[in-house]
């Protein structure tokens, strides 16, 4: 089928695709086959495949999330390729209708006018409290998508290689003890997570995003295994105590097992 061709065409260059419909899914190059370090070629490489191969166009969104890229990739088809960069996002959602974001059905639309939500920018200037409040989890979701935010991963049916856990936060965080109180519960989770699918692993990778939306990882490898939280939560501190930036204020934290 049409389908699997294409999906064999999205497996040139990742294994990290989570199917969305016959024709539609998730990629996550980060780290791609071919070692591209650009996204938009990527995309423009696929949208090439595609054409030469089937005969068809393809419309692909690129950004640095789910909600983003599936938002650029419905922006201009049939044809099209919208890149959404970090400094763009909240612009690009400001302008958007309400009825064209990612994941809010048609009864949410109806209540978000009747609040007086027609845009991205309207949606903006309502406090988390009442969207929570109004919509419970949606609430917690639209407040984060309207500024761009969405950190939910592709999830593909490959084996699991790693495991981890990661947070973006709305508030930047400056003080270093409650960076380290992050760094102990991200531990605690995919500690859990890792006694919960029997897994244990030799390598613990700290990821950390600053204000500036710089990245880094740090990674440290064991003697032996781990699935003990207190174990992985002192190596991430461990880690962290050697970064240079302490002055940075901090958006991003992950944490992640591997080495299985």
């Amino acid at each position: 089928s049409v389908g699997l061709q294409i999906r064999a065409i999205f497996k040139r260059y990742t294994d990290l695709i989570e199917p969305m419909s016959i024709d539609e899914a998730y990629l996550d190059v980060t780290e791609n086959k071919l070692g591209i370090k650009s996204a938009v070629k990527i995309a423009r490489l696929i949208q090439e495949d595609i054409w030469q191969e089937l005969h068809l166009t393809a419309s692909a969104g690129v950004s640095y999330n789910k909600f983003l890229a599936k938002m650029a990739s419905d922006y201009q088809k049939p044809h099209g390729l919208t890149v959404i960069l970090p400094d763009q996002a909240e612009d690009f959602l400001k302008q958007m209708d309400i009825s064209k974001f990612h994941g809010v059905g048609k009864k949410t639309v109806e209540r978000l006018h009747q609040m007086g939500v027609f845009t991205g920018a309207d949606l903006l200037e309502v406090p988390e409290v009442t969207l929570i409040d109004r919509f419970g989890r949606l609430g917690y979701d639209l407040y984060r998508k309207a500024r761009g935010i969405h950190n939910s991963p592709v999830k593909s049916n490959r084996i699991r290689k790693s495991i981890g856990k990661e947070k973006t936060y709305g508030k930047i965080l400056r003080a270093e003890e409650d960076i380290k109180k992050e760094l102990a519960l991200l531990s605690e989770r995919v500690a859990l997570n890792l006694n919960q699918q029997e897994k244990a692993g030799k390598i613990v990778i700290l990821k950390i995003r600053y204000e500036d939306f710089s990245t880094l990882t740090k990674r440290k490898s064991l003697d032996q295994k781990t699935q003990d939280a207190s174990q992985i939560s002192q190596i991430a501190l461990q880690l962290y105590e050697e970064l240079d930036e302490k002055e940075k204020g901090v958006r991003l934290l992950g944490i992640t097992v591997t080495g299985f």
